[in-house]
């Protein structure tokens, strides 16, 4: 455990429960010597404990950290139960309003899937390099920037240009080029680079393995022009709009355990069940002559000072 652990429900949620889990608030320092919270922290110093209380009740003013629901993966590799946790900011004396500056995620393990869980670590909802600084405007940038155009708008041009160029059925693949091999390279690497990532809980920067997915196959569009191969060269088209789809499921598959809505609404526009995280270790998981769905926006563009 480390200090900066926002996951804790307010006194009025003191045994708030979902999903097998009981979650409860620290309310005083002597918390610490009760079963449950000893279990969360009773191997490390007596100081660090001291400072995760500071930080999940004192540090938030008295009022302590209200959580959205957990999110529960059990990891066959080691046989452990993982939980991911949204705390959105909002504590009672904020009525409601989310502080996004203090908005954190953390993530707990257990050998059981009704614990005790251990809490590994933590980190901020929105990762920010400027120097700690946080606005409004901020977090609608990076949400317009990652999630509506880097994501949102790769599914939505690709699934729409197979509907356009090959009546929604996903292509064999034909005719291929070294570029394709760069595009794979960054794909099929990207689920060890993720592991790493979670080995050293470094969950942010495991979200951003996922994204150069979704960065380099947005790349590889402007590198293929798929719109002026439609008029010259329609089995080079095929293999490029097939990489386009299996990129995209597999950045879905690997996306599952932090954004599980938008993965399944992906995998819902590929019309594939192949979501499985074996299924990534190679690049041809996406059968051809799958009927597609139809495109649908994962997120909708924010406009700046709109309420």
């Amino acid at each position: 455990p480390c200090p900066g652990i926002h996951i804790y429900s307010s006194s009025d949620l003191y045994n708030w429960q979902d999903e097998g889990l009981v979650l409860k608030t620290m309310t005083s320092e002597s918390d610490l010597s009760e079963e449950y919270f000893h279990n969360l922290y009773g191997d490390i110093p007596y100081e660090e404990q001291y400072a995760i209380y500071e930080d999940l009740w004192q540090g938030q003013g008295g009022d302590g950290c209200v959580i959205e629901r957990p999110k529960m993966l059990h990891n066959p590799k080691t046989d452990k139960y993982v939980i991911w946790f949204h705390a959105d900011g909002t504590t009672p004396s904020s009525k409601g309003q989310s502080n996004y500056a203090k908005a954190k995620s953390g993530i707990a393990i257990s050998e059981s899937p009704v614990g005790p869980f251990k809490l590994l670590g933590t980190y901020l909802l929105v990762n920010n390099d400027n120097d700690g600084t946080y606005t409004n405007d901020l977090m609608v940038e990076r949400y317009n920037s990652d999630l509506a155009n880097i994501l949102g708008n790769l599914v939505n041009r690709t699934i729409s240009m197979a509907k356009k160029y090959f009546d929604g059925v996903v292509p064999e693949v034909e005719v291929e080029d070294s570029i394709d091999e760069e595009l794979k390279s960054v794909v099929l690497s990207a689920k060890k680079k993720v592991e790493n990532c979670m080995d050293n809980l470094r969950v942010a920067d495991a979200i951003d393995e996922v994204f150069e997915i979704f960065r380099r196959s947005n790349k590889y569009i402007d590198e293929t022009m798929p719109w002026k191969l439609a008029k010259e060269d329609i089995p080079r088209l095929k293999t490029v709009i097939y990489n386009l789809l299996e990129s995209i499921r597999v950045g879905a598959v690997l996306l599952k355990p932090f954004l599980p809505d938008t993965s399944d609404k992906i995998f819902k526009q590929l019309n594939t069940e192949n979501k499985g995280y074996d299924s990534i270790d190679n690049f041809d998981g996406l059968d051809s002559d799958i009927k597609l769905n139809d495109p649908s926006p994962l997120f909708a563009r924010i406009e700046k000072n709109v309420k």
